[in-house]
Order: structure tokens, then C-alpha cells, then sequence
């Protein structure tokens, strides 16, 4: 997860996100075709994020309708076959002062959830590590 730096509008929106003390998160991700895993994938960022985007680079699926329905906000993304192009349009349109990346068949656990907020909210840190685990 990085800080991220804002230009004036963002400030100002910022503003109205959050009181002076406390930090905003966005969650982004981009997905296509990913209706499997993606309520699981926002369930898991639940009182994490103050906002979450989703990119769908053009699934024919339900992925729109769970996307929705879990409160993120849906971009039209077009794919052109270029990965970080894709990503940066959703991080273009964060408004949180931090950004946490997730992939649609990702889960963060409560525990790293609490961690991650806290260290938004209650610190002066400039980015957070954490440990990824992979479960075949």
C-alpha cells in the first residue's frame, strides 16, 4: 500500500472524506470475468476502504452486478493488452489518501485489515508491508 500525493482537487475532496486527523483509503483492482471470487475479495476489504474502484476491463459475466452490489464504484476500463494501464485508470480515480491493490481472487484477513487502518489512520508511515500467502 503507498501514499498517495494529490493535486488541489483531490485535497479538497479529501476534505470532505475525512476530519483532519484521519487518513482515507481507497481499494483498487481491476477485473474481467471474475464473478467467482470477487464478493469474497470485497468482503475481505470491508471496513478497510472508505472507497473501493473496480475496473472491469470488459467481463461478460456477473462481475458489474457483484461489483455493485458490494458498494464499489464500476469503471468501464478498455483493454488494450496493457496490464499497468488498466490498473492506473482505477488508481487515477482514488480519492483516499492510501491505496491498497487487491486482486479479484485475493482475501486480506481481519487481522492485516485492523493493521493496515490503523497504521493509515494512527501513524505517519508512508506505506505498509505486509506477508502474501498462496493456498493452492
Amino acid at each position: 500500500m503507498k501514499q498517495k500525493k494529490h493535486s488541489q482537487r483531490q485535497k479538497k475532496t479529501r476534505q470532505r472524506m475525512t476530519d483532519e486527523t484521519e487518513q482515507s483509503i481507497s481499494v483498487c483492482m481491476i477485473a474481467r470475468d471474475e464473478e467467482k471470487f470477487l464478493e469474497t475479495c470485497l468482503e475481505s476489504v470491508r471496513g478497510l476502504a472508505d472507497e473501493v474502484i473496480v475496473g472491469d476491463t470488459g467481463s461478460s459475466d456477473g462481475t458489474k452486478a457483484v461489483a455493485r452490489k458490494a458498494g464499489a464504484r464500476v469503471l468501464d476500463v478498455p483493454w488494450d493488452g496493457d496490464f499497468s494501464k488498466a490498473r492506473n485508470t482505477t488508481l487515477g480515480e482514488a480519492k483516499g489518501d492510501w491505496i491498497f491493490v487487491i486482486d479479484c481472487d485475493e482475501t486480506l484477513t481481519g487481522k492485516d485489515r485492523a493493521r493496515i487502518r490503523d497504521a493509515a489512520v494512527n501513524s505517519d508511515a508512508a506505506g505498509f508491508r505486509m506477508t502474501t500467502r498462496n493456498y493452492a
